[in-house]
C-alpha cells in the first residue's frame, strides 16, 4: 500500500462504497433493495464478492445491513415513504401549513419508536442479515436514519418550509423546539436498541443538507441553537462532534464553530 504526505504531514485516503452499488452488482432494483430480505441479502453477497474479486485488499467491501434508510425517524412518526423502482425511498410533505406541522410533531411526542412498523422492520431485515452474515456484526437498527432539525422540517413541511421563515418565524422556532426534541429522544432510543451509552464519549453526528438553503443571517436564530443542542444532548464534551451538511457558502461557514461542529464534511 503507497503511503502519502503533504508538507510533511501523512494523509489517508478515504473510499467510501456508497449502498447503492449494492443493488446494482446484485442484479436487483433499489425498490427490491429496501422491501425484498432475501434479495437484499442475495445482493450484498453478489456485490462484495465483486467489490473483493476487483480491488482485492485495497478497498475493504462495506459491511451489509439494512439499505441505509435517512428518513427513519420521520416514517416512525408517520410520514409517509415514497418507493420507485430506480431510487432511494423518500418522505412524501404531510403538512400542509405550519400550525398542521406543529400540530403533527405535537402528537408525535407519544410516539412509541419501536413500536413504529417502520422500526420494526428494519429491526427484523438486520436480524435476517446478521444470520446470513454470522462473521459481521450487524446492530439492530443499522441503517435507519434520522435528518437534521431544518432538513426534517423541509421534509415535512415541503419547499413551502422557506416561506414559512418569513411569514411566521415564531411558529417555525415552536416547531424547531418540537423537532428538535423528537430528533434528541429518537436517536438515544437508537443508540440503546443498538446496545450503545445514550450519550456518545466518541462521536456523533448530524446531517442537515437543507440548512445550507437559509441565509447566512438566519443562521443564529433557526440553525446554530438547534444543532448545538443535539450535540451537547448526545455527546459528551469531548466527543467528535460530526456534521454533514452541502452546499454551505463562506458566509455560513463561520457558524459552524458556534454550533459546536468539530467535523465538517
Amino acid at each position: 500500500m503507497k503511503s502519502y504526505s503533504y508538507n510533511g504531514q501523512k494523509i489517508t485516503p478515504v473510499v467510501e462504497i456508497y449502498h447503492d452499488v449494492v443493488p446494482y452488482l446484485g442484479g436487483i432494483t433499489e425498490k427490491e433493495f429496501y422491501l425484498d430480505t432475501d434479495k437484499c441479502i442475495a445482493a450484498w453477497r453478489l456485490a462484495n464478492e465483486q467489490i473483493a474479486a476487483q480491488f482485492g485488499d485495497l478497498f475493504p467491501p462495506r459491511k451489509p445491513s439494512a439499505p441505509p434508510l435517512s428518513y427513519g425517524h420521520l416514517a416512525c412518526l408517520g410520514a409517509p415513504l415514497i418507493y420507485t423502482e430506480n431510487g432511494e425511498p423518500n418522505v412524501k410533505p404531510c403538512a400542509d401549513d405550519i400550525d398542521e406541522a406543529i400540530a403533527f410533531m405535537e402528537r408525535s411526542r407519544e410516539v412509541d419508536f419501536a413500536a413504529a412498523p417502520a422500526c420494526r422492520r428494519y429491526m427484523e431485515m438486520n436480524a435476517a442479515l446478521q444470520s446470513a452474515f454470522p462473521e459481521e456484526t450487524i446492530l439492530p437498527l443499522a441503517g435507519f436514519g434520522v435528518q437534521g432539525v431544518i432538513t426534517t422540517a423541509v421534509l415535512l413541511r415541503g419547499q413551502d418550509f422557506f416561506y414559512d421563515v418569513y411569514d411566521e418565524p415564531e411558529k417555525v422556532l415552536q416547531l424547531l423546539d418540537l423537532i428538535s426534541d423528537s430528533i434528541i429522544a429518537f436517536k438515544k432510543f437508537q443508540n440503546r436498541t443498538n446496545g450503545v451509552p445514550e450519550i456518545t464519549a466518541t462521536s456523533t453526528g448530524i446531517a442537515d443538507d437543507f440548512a445550507s438553503l437559509l441565509p447566512p443571517d438566519m443562521w443564529p436564530t433557526f440553525v446554530v441553537p438547534y444543532w448545538k443542542k443535539q450535540f451537547l444532548a448526545l455527546g459528551t464534551e469531548s466527543a467528535r462532534h460530526f456534521l454533514h451538511c452541502e452546499n454551505v457558502n463562506p458566509a455560513q461557514l463561520k457558524y459552524l464553530k458556534e454550533a459546536g461542529v468539530t467535523y465538517y464534511q
